[in-house]
């Protein structure tokens, strides 16, 4: 009797700890109505607090990662996140820096939110190679996401805006549904930059996500929806680098964001052209 309680006290100390464990593990940032998680592979996922009501919208995922090579390097052991205030000619926010280095790179990752922009993250990452060999860089994604569909919606279905030379310019908000998948690529010539916006956007009845880009300068990228199942859809910005990356040396991406929103993608059409506006008084 004495020894089968002593092993029930162990299993309760064992899934006590697991769970402070767990909980410990998760590194978070965030702003007043959006939340990012990272797990220690440095996975995320995207919470949103609007209206001080916290939506998961999604599972733990690869979020920014490489293609080098035949190798698509996603996993990143978490190493050290460092807070910051700043105070820039956009406004007051924070700044996150958060490391991981996995057995050939070491990824920063730079996330800001600001106080004017209480449900938008702006993103930079930059890798360092530290291996002893060139790398080649193909390509990288940034701001990877899954919005979950909706469990009161019968059809799970989202409403999508996307915007592209894969898209037809006359209907730029189309259904996403399961098997739905799309590649919007801009930025291959400059009437690209007058007619569109770096955006993509879906949303559900609830609540809306969106990822893009916020440089100035015509870059050429893909931002692409991809809908397996009826899980939900997923959503991201890539770019194609093409770049020997010696030991030693490191790269930038170009800033991105991630925005979460209710109803439809006006308003993050309508704060996208606020930052931008924002970020060209610096000019």
């Amino acid at each position: 009797m004495k020894r089968f309680l002593y092993i029930c006290v162990l299993i309760g100390l064992l899934f006590i700890n697991i769970l402070y464990t767990g909980c410990e593990n998760v590194i978070l940032i965030e702003g007043e109505e959006i939340a990012i998680e990272f797990n220690q592979k440095l996975y995320s996922r995207i919470i949103s607090n609007i209206d001080g009501e916290d939506r998961i919208l999604g599972e733990f995922g690869a979020s920014e990662y490489l293609k080098a090579g035949v190798n698509l390097w996603t996993i990143f052991p978490f190493k050290s996140i460092a807070v910051n205030d700043i105070e820039d000619h956009i406004g007051a926010g924070n700044k996150y820096t958060i490391v991981g280095e996995s057995d050939l790179f070491k990824k920063t990752i730079t996330a800001i939110v600001y106080a004017k922009y209480p449900r938008m993250f702006f993103y930079q990452v930059n890798y360092k190679n530290l291996g002893s060999d060139t790398l080649n860089i193909e390509k990288w994604t940034n701001n990877r996401y899954v919005i979950s569909s909706d469990p009161a919606q019968t059809s799970k279905e989202f409403k999508s805006f996307q915007t592209g030379t894969g898209t037809d310019y006359q209907n730029w908000i189309i259904p996403v549904k399961r098997g739905f998948k799309q590649e919007n690529i801009i930025g291959l010539n400059n009437s690209d930059y007058e007619e569109t916006l770096p955006i993509i956007d879906v949303w559900r009845k609830d609540i809306g996500l969106a990822v893009g880009h916020v440089e100035i300068e015509s870059i050429p990228f893909s931002m692409s929806v991809e809908m397996v199942d009826n899980r939900g859809a997923f959503l991201m910005v890539t770019h194609n680098r093409h770049k020997e990356l010696k030991p030693g040396e490191d790269f930038d991406t170009f800033q991105t964001f991630v925005s979460v929103h209710k109803g439809d993608c006006l308003e993050t059409i309508h704060e996208y052209n606020r930052f931008m506006m924002a970020k060209m008084s610096e000019k």
